[in-house]
């Protein structure tokens, strides 16, 4: 079964190229379609590094907050 590209975006989420991206595009040799998916994955890539953080400090927050951390003999 083949899927286009454009299902696997997320609806909410529109990618705008600006000047430069495209001179970026034209000097690197991509198409722009190719160009929209490089600014894609990096969006998404700096969504999951947040998330990941987020999630650490949340994680260390609970840890702290728990009996675990106050209480010695644990």
């Amino acid at each position: 079964m083949i899927y286009h590209k454009e299902l696997y975006y997320n609806n909410s989420m529109t990618i705008d190229l600006t000047e430069s991206d495209k001179e970026y595009a034209q000097q690197h040799g991509l198409t722009l379609g190719e160009m929209k998916d490089f600014k894609f994955d990096q969006v998404k890539e700096e969504e999951m590094v947040k998330t990941y953080y987020e999630q650490k400090e949340k994680d260390y927050h609970d840890f702290k907050n728990s009996p675990q951390s106050v209480y010695a003999a644990w």
